[in-house]
């Protein structure tokens, strides 16, 4: 969390809200929530820009009773200095254990409000499922623009008859724990118990699919070839059922199983270009 100015050791909860439809490239807000009190100063003095950002001042924009701290500084290029408001986050500090993150024309928009909003298909996840979750996220599709849900139908064509089905799908939730095994349930609210069958018919050949594609081989690295396994022995533990509108996607492996998937799935920065499947 060296970006945010706040230890790993001080952090307990980190939530992330994104305007999924703002192209801008300025549409997330982060919460981070502490163990301990932290203050504007600890934060400045904590958060690391890196050599390149150089000059590193704030301005504070105040709003109503909480002051935003936004981060302005010069660019290193070359033997050139360029002045940049844009590329770090501005931050304010609302509580002794809270502070919000994200560009200060969204942070005065929160800060001015009376009450958080969610749109019904999240209200209903989280009131259905509450907040207890180590990671909670949750996408109402009716809430989205038309222009999204486009892009969104296009990506669903990767899985045979799933694009078909987008219409009568609300929301996508997906939570996740770690307790000595890695537990992650993935919801997908429908319009109707019928609707929640066909996509659950759509899902189980999809996983068959995926099973296809990790499937080991002798002629793959050994690299690619642990993590083919891993994510082979994920799909092996999903678990589908459909209780009423709904369809549950469960999967419960150990953490090492869990880490070398996602190795897969977010490769490192230093990692060559992917070898095929």
């Amino acid at each position: 969390m060296r970006a945010s100015g706040v230890p790993s050791s001080n952090l307990d909860r980190l939530t992330l809200g994104v305007d999924i439809n703002n192209d801008d490239g300025r549409r997330e807000i982060y919460v981070v929530t502490t163990l301990k009190p932290i203050t504007p100063e600890q934060i400045k003095s904590e958060i690391k820009y890196g050599n390149h950002i150089k000059n590193v001042e704030y301005t504070e924009i105040r709003v109503g009773k909480h002051v935003i701290y936004e981060p302005r500084y010069q660019y290193h290029i070359g033997k050139e200095l360029i002045p940049n408001y844009d590329l770090f986050q501005a931050f304010c500090v609302v509580a002794e254990k809270k502070a919000i993150y994200g560009p200060s024309e969204r942070l005065k928009i929160v800060l001015d409000r009376k009450k958080a909003t969610f749109s019904v298909g999240v209200e209903t996840e989280l009131k259905s499922n509450g907040l207890n979750d180590a990671f909670i996220s949750a996408l109402d599709i009716r809430a989205i623009s038309a222009y999204k849900r486009s892009q969104l139908k296009q990506m669903a064509e990767a899985v045979p008859g799933l694009s078909d089905l987008l219409e009568g799908i609300h929301t996508v939730s997906l939570r996740g724990n770690e307790k000595n095994r890695f537990h992650c349930t993935a919801t997908v609210w429908c319009k109707d118990a019928i609707y929640a069958a066909k996509v659950k018919k759509v899902a189980d050949a999809g996983v068959v699919l995926l099973k296809e594609l990790f499937k080991d081989s002798e002629d793959r690295s050994a690299e690619r070839r642990k993590m083919n396994k891993a994510m082979h022995d994920v799909l092996n533990a999903v678990r589908l059922s459909v209780v009423g509108s709904q369809v549950l996607f469960e999967v419960s492996v150990d953490p090492v199983t869990a880490i070398n998937a996602l190795a897969d799935l977010v490769p490192g920065e230093t990692k060559k270009s992917p070898e095929p499947r």
